[in-house]
């Protein structure tokens, strides 16, 4: 039995022909919810405060030897409690010298398929 995963283009880009909502599946699926998961603030899904990141905070506080290793814990911590279909397989993290933006790397597994893929995170400070 194959598992398929499948959600909409968050884009919400149209099928030319039917005009719907395009869907996406499987690698594509799951690194979406990855990526809805880790831009998740607390406080932000009702009923569920915990349910959040915070890496988006991150970006405003002053940047401290200890800010990668709170950036990997929080992300280790969502995936491992809201997102069962992957596992973590590491995180790369660079920051960029004038301090405006953190790029995240996050390699992942789908256990189902047991195939990697990377999901590539560009925060960026807005004024």
């Amino acid at each position: 039995m194959t598992i398929k995963y499948t959600d909409i283009d968050l884009g919400l880009s149209k099928n030319p022909v039917s005009k719907d909502i395009l869907k996406i599946t499987d690698v594509e699926s799951v690194k979406n919810s990855v990526r809805n998961l880790l831009l998740t603030k607390n406080y932000e899904i009702p009923f569920h405060p915990e349910m959040g990141s915070g890496i988006r905070d991150l970006l405003f506080d002053n940047w401290l030897p200890t800010s990668a290793a709170t950036i990997e814990k929080n992300i280790a911590f969502i995936l491992k409690n809201y997102e069962p279909t992957v596992a973590l397989i590491g995180l790369e993290i660079f920051r960029d010298p004038s301090g405006s933006s953190i790029r995240i790397d996050v390699y992942i597994m789908i256990r189902a398929t047991s195939q990697t893929t990377v999901l590539n995170l560009i925060l960026t400070r807005t004024r």
